[in-house]
């Protein structure tokens, strides 16, 4: 079958009974994008929990098309977002968290957007968005939007919504990252604005009721910060042009 769309979502020891509320949402999007031939493309990013099994058999079951790549040890979201991209067999290309952290038409309109002839979309969190944020984690957020400002000189500061969209131009884009952890969403953007002719659009993103965010480690904060210097040194030189 030949895929119109493909949602690449990575999976890291998901919470607890998190099957019945992925079904729920599923549904919803297939109704958005009823008429779509759309494929889940799941990677189960080393989980020691919550994804064993009887879990495959149940969401193989429930998911009309669906593929699932897994591998025993936690590699970092990028990785994980890389090796479903790998998988990916349709010219465009979504991904967002597991949990659907943002509203469903947020992922139509990426789809739009990437229709209309974008290569590359990336979702901007809005104001209300961060409110919902912890002290720490809404700190970071704000250091990592300065960041991006003052020293790769992107458009927009924003690159860590979480969604984003490509075509088979920007998959190649994506595909060329190196960042395992969190920030390979701002190499992959930065590899996008820095590349000839590529069109890079931005679309709002609202966060949905009721999600729940992780806390931020010491030792999270440092990779990061170890990745990000990685990139700047590499944009500086033009190593993340193509």
């Amino acid at each position: 079958m030949v895929f119109e769309l493909e949602i690449v979502q990575p999976v890291y020891n998901p919470r607890d009974n998190w099957v019945e509320k992925y079904l729920s949402r599923y549904h919803e999007l297939k109704s958005l994008f009823a008429g779509i031939n759309l494929r889940i493309v799941f990677v189960n990013d080393g989980s020691t929990q919550n994804f064993d099994e009887q879990t495959i058999r149940l969401l193989q079951e429930k998911i009309e098309h669906l593929h699932i790549v897994s591998y025993p040890k936690n590699k970092g979201k990028g990785y994980a977002v890389r090796q479903g991209v790998l998988k990916t067999q349709a010219t465009l290309v979504l991904y967002t968290d597991y949990d659907f952290p943002y509203q469903m038409h947020c992922l139509y309109n990426a789809y739009q957007q990437l229709k209309a002839g974008s290569d590359v979309v990336v979702g901007i969190r809005n104001k209300e968005y961060y409110n919902h944020l912890g002290y720490k984690r809404k700190l970071v957020s704000k250091a990592c939007n300065f960041l991006n400002k003052v020293f790769l000189k992107i458009p927009h500061t924003d690159t860590q919504s979480g969604l984003k969209g490509f075509s088979a131009k920007g998959k190649e884009l994506m595909l060329s990252t190196t960042t395992n952890q969190f920030l390979f969403d701002t190499e992959f953007v930065c590899r996008a604005y820095q590349s000839r002719n590529t069109i890079v659009s931005t679309i709002d993103v609202e966060l949905r009721e009721g999600v729940k965010f992780t806390g931020m480690s010491l030792k999270t904060i440092l990779t990061e910060t170890i990745n990000f210097t990685s990139i700047l040194i590499r944009s500086y030189f033009g190593k993340l042009k193509s």
